[in-house]
């Protein structure tokens, strides 16, 4: 991994994804390219109140952050500021790096059952689709960046989106503690592709095991969501799209299964389109 990309929205996301991005960026020695993306609905707020505090803060935040960086790590970093907002970010600078480290939404659908429209969702579903490039999602809470590859689970359903998720998080498999392949329902993958894939991240990490679980819910993102906890994961690689929406398929963008990890906001998510 050689070089991450931080697109910022605003100072509250800044000291978690700074720190994340630090994290995964030292033992290599990756550039972190740091971006101010402002949000448009934001700006349209600034511009009746007369505010522009986030353009004056966010530079002194990664002011700080980035001589620290390179004090500790002696890190490369780069400072953007790209007014054009995060599709044009993630399409221009996104696609020339190994990883975009970003905000998740949390909750995309309120409690009267309108899917929301938060800066939270526009972020992290534009990263995905304009970069075509991994994408770490942060969740709002807390997270301690030096356990974030503590036990990472993949979750495996033998189609394109997860493989093409699992490619890309190899650099990270690799230095995970522990891995766990996790396959929701017997009749997900075959006998001998469950073998495959088990063998394959055996070939990125030792520690790699396999865990092949009936799905009594019936909702995989549920049976998902269980494992993960049980795990103790704090980290899960999935694809973008489950089998039942391969890339390039009309309808939703994302998958159920996806959506579902997401609103529950409690642990990192690696995905990649």
């Amino acid at each position: 991994m050689r070089r991450i990309l931080v697109p910022l929205p605003g100072p509250e996301e800044a000291g978690t994804l700074l720190d994340i991005a630090l994290h995964l960026a030292a033992p290599s020695g990756a550039q972190i390219d740091v971006a101010y993306v402002p949000d448009p609905l934001d700006e349209a707020a600034e511009a009746e109140d007369g505010l522009d505090e986030t353009e004056l803060e966010l530079p002194r935040i990664y002011e700080r952050w980035a001589q620290a960086a390179a004090g500790r790590h002696r890190l490369a970093t780069l400072w953007h500021e790209i007014p054009d907002g995060v599709v044009y970010a993630s399409a221009s600078l996104g696609r020339a790096c190994d990883l975009i480290v970003a905000r998740s939404a949390g909750r995309l659908v309120s409690e009267d059952g309108i899917r929301a429209a938060t800066r939270g969702e526009r972020g992290f579903r534009d990263a995905l689709l304009a970069s075509g490039r991994a994408v770490l999602l942060a969740p709002l809470a807390r997270v301690d960046p030096g356990g974030l590859l503590e036990t990472v689970v993949l979750a495996w359903d033998g189609s394109a989106g997860a493989s093409h998720a699992l490619a890309q998080a190899l650099p990270l498999l690799a230095r995970a503690r522990r891995l766990r392949v996790v396959i929701i329902g017997r009749n997900t993958v075959g006998e001998q592709a469950r073998e495959a894939v088990s063998a394959y991240a055996k070939l990125w990490n030792d520690d790699a095991a396999l865990r092949v679980l009936d799905n009594a819910h019936r909702q995989t993102g549920r049976a998902l969501l269980d494992t993960i906890r049980r795990e103790q994961a704090s980290l899960v690689v999935m694809g973008v799209c489950g089998r039942s929406h391969p890339p390039g398929s009309t309808g939703t963008a994302l998958g159920g299964t996806l959506l579902k990890v997401i609103e529950d906001g409690r642990i990192p998510i690696l995905t990649a389109t």
